[in-house]
């Protein structure tokens, strides 16, 4: 597993095992494995999610993508965010 040295390895590490094609995470357990609390915007706003700036600028997006998934869809009323393993990624090759 090939992580950037600013990325969140507990996150990537997490992901590395979860079975299927889709993860949906609390921000709140999001937040445990990033040790990363999210900006006013982020908890308020579906925009920040998908802002360059924003999520995507983030450390724990390159973990996300290092571990290959991507980010799917977020519903900020409940607190939840989905990933989705990216094509081409083997849940095989990833444990």
């Amino acid at each position: 597993m090939d992580v950037e040295p600013d990325a969140d390895p507990l996150l990537a590490a997490y992901l590395w095992k979860v079975p299927g094609i889709s993860c949906v995470l609390p921000f709140a357990r999001l937040r445990e494995l990033t040790a990363m609390s999210l900006p006013p915007a982020g908890s308020t706003f579906v925009t920040w999610w998908t802002d360059p700036k924003g999520w995507s600028a983030s450390p724990a997006a390159r973990a996300c993508e290092a571990a290959g998934w991507r980010l799917e869809s977020v519903q900020v009323a409940a607190e939840l965010v989905r990933f989705t393993r990216m094509a081409g990624v083997d849940e095989a090759s990833t444990a």
